[in-house]
């Protein structure tokens, strides 16, 4: 039996086996909450995952695609390619956090594991939680040395580790999915995926094939508008120059519109 993301079928399953506490491994009063935060963790790291993919479309796949991202503007590219990196390693170090901190209950593995019965599944459960964060040691560096924090030994005199390589990342991400495909299986006899299943499956794909064309696109009109510009004028006709400033910059008003910028 497999589910997979977007499917409530298994979540619904686990709550019932849950409240009838078959198998009996979750505390009686901690029921309801387990349910609910087992869900919250599968499409925690279902989001991880997206994300990641995403970055490695980007970033991970190719000079060519680089140089794409780069052509259409460098600055984006960088903001995106920052973004997305960071809130991945944050996510899974979240994953990993204590059951608590500073007295405020924490979404994290651990505390899904405080809500089991002593008993071996709690104890196998313990050990692949244990094996996730030591996946995790290199991002938790990054995130308390650069990303959650700046520390200025770090910064200014290379105290910390702050590159977090891509087969690190995959590492972590994998035994993330380990913890909740052994819960799932174990528990309720559910195979689960947390791979987003969709008809959008390759959108990333279909972005950068879209800047590729418009990129493409853009330069034909731009070789259009200066062969424009060479023309005689005609007066009954608009003049050569306008035509070709409308044919590069016209475009939809939502698209030419850009926030005033705002100087101190």
């Amino acid at each position: 039996m497999t589910d997979r993301c977007g499917d409530d079928g298994a979540d619904e399953r686990s709550r019932r086996i849950v409240e009838s506490h078959q198998p009996a491994v979750v505390m009686p009063e901690q029921a309801e909450g387990f349910t609910r935060l087992l869900k919250f963790l599968k499409f925690e790291l279902v989001h991880i995952r997206l994300k990641w993919r995403v970055y490695q479309a980007f970033y991970g796949t190719n000079t060519e695609r680089l140089d794409l991202l780069n052509s259409v503007s460098g600055t984006t590219a960088v903001i995106i390619q920052d973004a997305l990196y960071n809130d991945v390693i944050l996510s899974l170090c979240r994953l990993g956090d204590r059951a608590s901190s500073r007295g405020r209950a924490n979404n994290s593995y651990k505390a899904l594991l405080e809500m089991l019965e002593e008993g071996p599944l709690k104890l196998r459960l313990s050990e692949l939680i244990r094996e996730f964060g030591d996946m995790c040691k290199p991002l938790i560096s990054r995130r308390n040395w650069f990303v959650a924090h700046s520390d200025r030994r770090a910064v200014f005199d290379g105290a910390g580790e702050g590159v977090v390589s891509g087969p690190e990342v995959d590492s972590a991400i994998e035994a993330a999915r380990s913890v909740l495909t052994f819960i799932y299986s174990e528990m309720f006899d559910t195979r689960i995926s947390t791979e987003v299943v969709s008809h959008y499956a390759h959108d990333e794909v279909v972005f950068l094939r879209t800047l590729y064309h418009g990129k493409n696109q853009l330069s034909h009109l731009e070789a259009n508008a200066l062969a424009k510009l060479n023309q005689p004028g005609d007066p009954r006709q608009t003049p050569p120059e306008f035509a070709a400033l409308r044919e590069i910059r016209e475009m939809p008003e939502w698209l030419n519109y850009r926030p005033p910028e705002k100087r101190d």
